[in-house]
């Protein structure tokens, strides 16, 4: 392959990363609006905090169990240890706050956890996108492409313990 299909491979491959991304952060930002809504309105709340709950289990879990497992172990440039090792502590973060807001007592205990959940969620994911993307984009060792497709795999085998 030429260095130019090389390139457009691989700014296709970010491209879709963040596209992805950009779904996720939008599917989470509704279900946690409606819970907290419901916490707002006084009205019930078992159902939107199901509904997050179950995207969390079944589509950004897997997704960050998949992206330790390839996107972060290609990043093997000593300069990107730290930034890595900290999206990991925000992996860990965000699966407790996945925890707390399953077992919310309250609307409110729900909505708080939800919202924290959130943001998070978006800090972490415009670190990837803007911090993690593209330095392995330029990084000559990583086949970005290749990336793609084995954390499509993970993720797939994640998921389908998370269903199943």
């Amino acid at each position: 392959m030429t260095a130019t299909a090389t390139a457009t491979a691989t700014a296709g491959v970010v491209d879709t990363i963040k596209a992805h991304h950009a779904e996720l952060l939008a599917a989470v930002t509704s279900r946690v609006n409606a819970v907290v809504g419901a916490a707002r309105d006084g009205a019930p709340h078992a159902q939107a905090v199901n509904d997050l709950v179950d995207l969390l289990r079944r589509e950004v879990v897997p997704h960050a169990r998949a992206e330790e497992d390839v996107l972060y172990a290609a990043a093997t440039d000593a300069t990107l240890r730290p930034l890595v090792t900290g999206m990991v502590f925000e992996h860990e973060t965000l699966l407790g706050l996945a925890a707390d807001l399953a077992a919310a007592p309250t609307a409110v205990d729900a909505a708080v956890t939800a919202r924290g959940f959130l943001e998070v969620f978006a800090g972490h994911v415009r670190r990837e996108n803007d911090l993690l993307l593209p330095a392995l984009a330029v990084d000559a060792g990583v086949d970005l492409p290749g990336v793609l497709g084995r954390m499509g795999e993970v993720f797939t085998s994640y998921q389908k313990d998370a269903v199943g």
